[in-house]
């Protein structure tokens, strides 16, 4: 059964009984508790988090940290370190058993724009050094250079048999922006048809946000009121790929404020309908 989540954070610890009590309400039975640094870890700020999830008994995903740790420098001090440093916080966490561990696979060198398969070499490194680690692991396409567009991330599953992917739709909905020179899209959901099979079927996890156009820019991770979800499509595409997990990664309300699990109960309906009807 695919299961259905909201992203919480440290910043929700004060919060987090009332928070799952309306996740559950509204109709989801997973949480995905982002690691915004790894001091979260070191100074325990998640634990209060990640024990009521554990207690409520619903299900738990882990987005590791991925500002100042690009696992796919071509500096490989850079690329160590970074790669070290995760590997610490998934040990840290493993405790949890958490269903997955999300990753980005970035780095900040221009050189990788420019040489990006010597980036994604690095990046293969680190990916195989933190499979060591935990078989869990599933690298998120993300937007910029590198090194998490649908043809690099292509590039590196058939060397890593064990690598599971989180597909971010509006992530890839942003890249398509910047090659149609603006044409925004009618639905979240159009994103799918550029996910190949040999991504799909590799895939663990789906990340669900909109897009709000400020500022003459797409911005990511907003409700869904200038962009809409495309429940079907979505619903579809879950059960044809096995996904076991689908995660409303949404943090802004195009009117202001930050979103409540209540405010995507019709969505997730939606969804748990679709899903329904498609056996």
């Amino acid at each position: 059964m695919t299961r259905i989540g909201f992203s919480v954070w440290k910043g929700d610890s004060g919060r987090i009984g009332s928070l799952i009590k309306s996740l559950i309400e509204s109709g989801m039975d997973h949480a995905e508790v982002s690691v915004d640094t790894p001091l979260d870890i070191e100074l325990e700020d998640l634990k209060p988090v990640l024990e009521s999830i554990r207690d409520s008994g619903i299900s738990l995903g882990i987005h590791l940290p991925w500002r100042e740790l690009p696992i796919a420098s071509p500096i490989e001090e850079v690329r160590l370190a970074s790669t070290t440093v995760i590997m610490r916080i998934i040990d840290r966490l493993s405790r949890y058993d958490p269903a997955y561990f999300v990753l980005h696979g970035s780095s900040e060198q221009a050189l990788c724009s420019e040489r990006e398969d010597l980036c994604i070499g690095y990046l293969k490194r680190s990916l195989e050094e933190l499979l060591r680690v935990s078989d869990r692991i599933a690298l998120e396409t993300t937007q910029g250079s590198c090194c998490g567009k649908i043809g690099q991330i292509v590039k590196i599953l058939e060397d890593l048999p064990q690598l599971r992917i989180c597909v971010d739709l509006a992530h890839i909905a942003v890249e398509n922006l910047v090659r149609s020179k603006g044409r925004w899209p009618s639905t979240v959901s159009e994103a799918l048809s550029e996910v190949v099979e040999s991504i799909w079927r590799r895939s663990t996890v789906i990340h669900l946000h909109g897009l709000k156009n400020k500022d003459r820019r797409p911005r990511t991770h907003y409700d869904f009121s200038q962009t809409p979800l495309g429940a079907e499509d979505i619903a579809r595409a879950v059960k044809i790929w096995g996904v076991g997990y689908v995660v409303f990664e949404v943090f802004y309300r195009s009117s202001g404020g930050s979103p409540e699990p209540r405010d995507l109960s019709d969505e997730v309906r939606r969804m748990r309908n679709w899903i329904s009807l498609l056996g």
